[in-house]
């Protein structure tokens, strides 16, 4: 299940590997993933766009168009994007590149989704996203007030994504038995 530092280094991969190619074509294998717009239109606004920069807002990644539209990215649990010289024969989209290659967009349990927008700062999942572990005005400090006025118990309100952006199951549990803290102790409990 990708988490931040997943989807992080997806998006750093895809930044060095194929950043400036040009997207030839889209095979929409499984209509299901994507969101919006529809697919036929989402395949005729994708055919011919260059990948201009790779973004990440905690789980989510987007993909800097030339058009000026974002291809937001949502792995979910069992998402995957691969870049490769081959079609993946279990992908729900693929990606042909200008440069022979692919970019398959795989997701087993189909709970992946894939959105074609004009401003990806602006959809509902992303606005409600908190504050990111490692953003510039996420402190000890800040942290600590935050904790004082929750009263439920740390862990879902470590990967409440409202709360915190990009911490899921994985990453809550290892920081809680690191830091030596039941997953059931109320958060504002914690010292």
């Amino acid at each position: 299940m990708p988490e931040l530092p997943e989807v992080e280094t997806i998006r750093r991969d895809l930044q060095r590997d194929i950043k400036g190619k040009r997207i030839k074509d889209v095979e929409v294998l499984n209509p299901r993933v994507i969101k919006e717009p529809a697919p036929a239109d989402f395949k005729k606004r994708i055919r011919g766009v260059a990948l201009k920069g790779f973004l990440r807002r905690g789980k989510v990644l987007a993909i800097r168009l030339s058009s000026g539209d974002y291809l937001v990215v949502h792995l979910r649990m069992t998402g995957q994007l691969v870049y490769s010289k081959h079609k993946d024969k279990k992908a729900r989209v693929i990606f042909v590149l200008n440069n022979g290659r692919y970019l398959n967009f795989n997701d087993q349990r189909l709970f992946a989704e894939l959105r074609l927008v004009s401003d990806w700062k602006q959809l509902k999942f992303v606005r409600s996203l908190g504050l990111e572990p490692l953003e510039k005005g996420f402190t000890a400090h800040r942290f600590r007030e935050m904790l004082k006025v929750k009263k439920t118990k740390i862990k879902p309100l470590l990967m409440d994504q409202a709360f915190i952006a990009g911490i899921g199951n994985l990453y809550a549990q290892e920081a809680l038995f690191v830091a030596g803290i039941m997953p059931a102790r109320p958060a504002n409990k914690i010292n």
